[in-house]
């Protein structure tokens, strides 16, 4: 019968190999969960136009109460200078 090891009282860990085997198991399934959950944020974040199209209303309420708010207008430059015109302070790129 092979020894067996030391206790926690006798200067041991009281574990054996297969218990830190277990151990190095759970960690690394747990760092697998949480590079899985990273990679599925990063996936919903590609997902997303790097803009936001606004109606005026709502575009007219954000400027009003952030004054200092940057606009950029995507529009052709005849559609910025047209009839219709543009925002005050807006960038036409």
């Amino acid at each position: 019968m092979p020894p067996s090891p030391p206790s926690a009282a006798e200067g041991g860990a009281g574990r054996t190999a297969g218990d830190r085997s277990a151990g190095w198991w759970l960690a690394a399934a747990a760092g697998a969960v949480l590079l899985l959950g990273c990679s599925s944020f990063v996936h919903r974040l590609r997902e997303r136009e790097p803009f936001r199209r606004v109606s005026p209303d709502i575009a007219f309420t954000m400027l009003r109460d952030v004054p200092a708010l940057g606009v950029i207008d995507l529009r052709e430059p005849e559609e910025f200078a047209g009839p219709e015109g543009h925002l005050r302070g807006a960038l036409n790129l």
